[in-house]
């Protein structure tokens, strides 16, 4: 139960922070104040990413450093991803998710537990991507509808709250398969 108000806590911390940054209704430019908030944005990204991850991971000493350095992986592999198609940033993330749990589960190569992880439940992990797909593809309605009917800051807030459940829920979906995947790895 502990793990689950880390979860919220990081979820709602994060969308409060992510609302405070769009109060100025900042314009996308090439300027010094974009380019901090843009930043202290990804700041805040990536520190609440961990956090969850590292919650629902349950390991007995969660590791923030590496799981904040796979994170960051993973947001620029994302980046990349969507200068090719914007379509590409949901499957990244659905694919990368495990990653992150991995990491905070345990073992010092996440990045190749899951690899043998796949190769030992590859349906499960197959399941787990569509209902990565499927979630993003709940995000975007959300975000749509939000963006329709609700403005300003409220709509940020909501956006981020959504978003952030609904990460939260595709990460604490794969962590029974990670915590097998990190077992695996070290035995």
């Amino acid at each position: 139960m502990r793990a689950g108000w880390w979860v919220a806590g990081a979820v709602v911390v994060a969308a409060g922070l992510q609302t405070l940054l769009v109060l100025p209704d900042p314009v996308p430019s090439l300027t010094w104040q974009f380019a901090l908030l843009l930043a202290a944005s990804v700041a805040v990204l990536l520190a609440a990413a961990t956090v969850v991850a590292a919650a629902v991971a349950r390991g007995d000493r969660p590791r923030f450093g590496r799981v904040l350095g796979v994170v960051a992986v993973l947001v620029v592999v994302a980046v990349a991803a969507s200068l090719l198609h914007p379509l590409a940033v949901p499957v990244v993330l659905a694919a990368g998710a495990p990653v992150p749990v991995v990491a905070a589960a345990g073992p010092t190569g996440a990045w190749g537990a899951v690899a043998r992880g796949v190769g030992r439940r590859p349906v499960g992990y197959v399941l787990r991507l569509l209902l990565g797909l499927a979630l993003a593809v709940l995000g975007w309605v959300a975000a749509l509808l939000l963006g329709l009917f609700v403005t300003g800051p409220l709509a940020a807030a909501a956006t981020w709250l959504v978003m952030g459940a609904l990460a939260a829920l595709l990460l604490w979906a794969w962590s029974g398969w990670a915590r097998a995947a990190a077992s695996s790895a070290s035995a």
